[in-house]
């Protein structure tokens, strides 16, 4: 549900993003995720990384209502030389790394910039936690790196509010996004956004895991700025920032001998694209 709380000042426009089929983008996109606070025992993927996606992007199929049907690939997936410069977690990181580079997937973009059904595929057919992890904050980075206008012409200082569902680590997540048109310049946009996330109680796997776990609680807060031109699949630049902190019920313990226990997660998570 998208509402205006603000059209801006005149003049104003309807704001679409306008592709035709056919059309390919390349993009590097920087992706970092840290793990802020564990409590109790959990076992998750490293702590602390950054991964620069160099992706293409191209539009498959465009659909009568001008949704956008979008391949991706990674054509490489690199890290700070300093990270793999040696050691047990550089080998580690090099095999997910390798994993990644190459994978494909696909998902739509509607004419008001909703992106919906994400899928990427693993490029190996056998991928660690830290790979699928990888991936997943990719999708994250998909999804929020693409505002979402609604169908009334806006103007700067234009203010509205975009409730949706994202899936995030596995998990339904609900959104509601703050966005404030800070600059317009024909098809160019400058937009900031401000995040809420929660989530209801649920089940879920995490990438690259096949035990499940609940979802008690969890909070999210995010914040960006977006550069776009609305003919391109990915902004010119872009800096986001997103904290959660969730509250998770799981099974510790070796076989048969499983206790359920509960674990409280901090992390946050980053993208960032730098202007050519």
């Amino acid at each position: 549900a998208i509402a205006v709380l603000e059209q801006g000042a005149e003049p104003r426009q309807a704001l679409r993003y306008q592709l035709e089929r056919g059309f390919e983008q390349k993009s590097k996109i920087d992706v970092g995720f840290t793990l802020t606070a564990v409590v109790m025992t959990l076992a998750l993927g490293d702590p602390n990384y950054e991964v620069t996606f160099h992706l293409t992007q191209r539009v498959e199929k465009v659909g009568r209502d001008g949704a956008l049907r979008v391949a991706v690939s990674v054509d490489d997936a690199t890290m700070h030389p300093d990270v793999l410069a040696g050691g047990k977690r550089a080998e580690q990181f090099q095999e997910a790394l390798s994993a990644v580079k190459k994978s494909t997937g696909r998902y739509t973009m509607h004419p008001n910039g909703h992106v919906q059904d994400v899928e990427l595929d693993m490029a190996a057919k056998k991928a660690s936690i830290r790979a699928h992890d990888m991936l997943d904050n990719l999708g994250w980075a998909l999804v929020q790196m693409t505002p979402v206008f609604p169908e009334e012409p806006l103007g700067q200082g234009a203010k509205w509010t975009v409730n949706r569902s994202v899936r995030q680590g596995g998990i339904l997540v609900n959104q509601l996004t703050t966005l404030e048109l800070m600059e317009r310049d024909g098809s160019e946009v400058v937009v900031k956004t401000n995040a809420r996330q929660t989530a209801e109680k649920q089940d879920f796997v995490a990438p690259g895991k096949v035990e499940e776990m609940s979802i008690v609680t969890m909070n999210g807060i995010g914040t960006g700025t977006l550069t776009w031109e609305l003919t391109q699949l990915a902004p010119r630049a872009a800096e986001i920032e997103a904290n959660e902190l969730k509250g998770v019920r799981h099974q510790v313990g070796p076989t048969g001998e499983k206790r359920e226990t509960q674990s409280a997660v901090g992390a946050t998570r980053t993208l960032s694209i730098t202007a050519d």
